[in-house]
């Protein structure tokens, strides 16, 4: 994937701008999971518990990310 393929430098300034993202909306990151996708990688974040509405914002911001093609999607758990 092109998290991979990217320097060391890349792959971190890339987390900080996710995180950065997220945690400006006071979300934290539990988990991250990268997989190989096409061209590229498919990103899963597990985040703290976080009302939808604020996630939702903090999504729109990543979608933003240069290096973001998309979000493709938000799946709520509840405990």
């Amino acid at each position: 994937g092109v998290i991979d393929q990217a320097s060391p430098e890349d792959t971190l300034s890339w987390y900080k701008n996710i995180n950065s993202m997220l945690a400006k909306n006071n979300i934290s990151i539990k988990t991250i999971l990268q997989k190989p996708f096409d061209n590229g990688a498919e990103i899963m974040i597990v985040t703290s518990e976080t009302k939808e509405s604020v996630i939702k914002k903090a999504l729109f911001d990543v979608e933003q990310l240069s290096s973001v093609n998309e979000v493709a999607s938000l799946i709520r758990v509840e405990e």
